[in-house]
């Protein structure tokens, strides 16, 4: 069938980026098991047909084995990886991690706790929604880490944005300005661009999103996009200012190379 439609295969992963709260070992020990957790135990599979050792010695049973021939399969079975990412947290070694959190059962079995604050000083501004905060050099450190662990593979950024809450009080000319949209971009694109320059092999970037849409756990009352969707009236599209930022920026693509955004 693929070679019929001389199509790609690929697999979308979300990933954020998880920083040692401290330089104490235990706490960078922490942070890369929280990494792997999360990214190693999706991508381990599917490059090398197996789950991580290190989540096999902390989960044992109760992590599925692959037979001979799901392992074969598995091995290799992507063109190019997708990658969800918005933001980076503080990681820090707790052997009673909480079962259940907003960041998933993975705390528990790898043995953390995580945080958005070090020393009362945030990791980075909020957005709207409790979860993101916004940190754009997580995005760097995440491609980085994909081309040192994976041989580099084909890389395209499936999900990058940022959140407003909604709010009846504040007016639809200040929601259509968005200038923390405007900066989130700009500052998260440089990195990306680092990271393209430091020889990451990414092919291409999606922002989170072109409208205001429907979020699983959050229905309706954050806004992700670009286009501001009035749901008032039926679903009437204003552009905000971030579309314009975005028009000048592909509008000047071809001089991305000698500068940032």
């Amino acid at each position: 069938m693929q070679k019929r439609h001389l199509g790609s295969i690929g697999i979308i992963i979300d990933v954020q980026w998880y920083e040692p709260i401290s330089d104490l070992q235990e706490d960078i020990d922490a942070a890369e098991r929280m990494m792997t957790f999360q990214m190693e135990w999706i991508m381990d599979p599917v490059v090398h047909g197996c789950y991580p050792a290190l989540m096999r010695d902390l989960i044992q049973d109760r992590l599925p084995s692959f037979t001979e021939d799901e392992a074969t399969a598995l091995k290799g079975s992507f063109d190019f990886i997708g990658l969800n990412h918005y933001t980076a947290h503080y990681v820090k070694s707790d052997p009673n991690g909480p079962l259940f959190s907003r960041y998933g059962v993975e705390t528990h079995d790898a043995q953390v706790a995580i945080f958005n604050s070090k020393k009362g000083v945030p990791i980075g501004p909020d957005a709207g929604s409790a979860w993101l905060q916004i940190v754009p050099w997580g995005i760097e450190k995440v491609l980085e880490r994909f081309k040192v662990l994976y041989n580099n593979p084909l890389i395209f950024i499936t999900e990058n944005g940022v959140d407003e809450a909604e709010d009846p009080g504040v007016s639809l000319g200040s929601m259509l300005q968005d200038r923390v949209r405007v900066q989130f971009y700009h500052d998260y694109l440089t990195y990306v661009i680092s990271a393209l320059r430091n020889g990451s092999n990414i092919g291409g970037y999606f922002a989170w999103s072109l409208l205001d849409n429907f979020e699983w756990l959050d229905g309706l009352s954050k806004r992700f996009g670009l286009f501001y969707v009035d749901y008032k009236n039926g679903g009437k599209r204003l552009p905000k200012s971030s579309v314009a930022w975005f028009k000048q920026l592909l509008r000047n693509r071809d001089r991305s190379e000698h500068s940032t955004c």
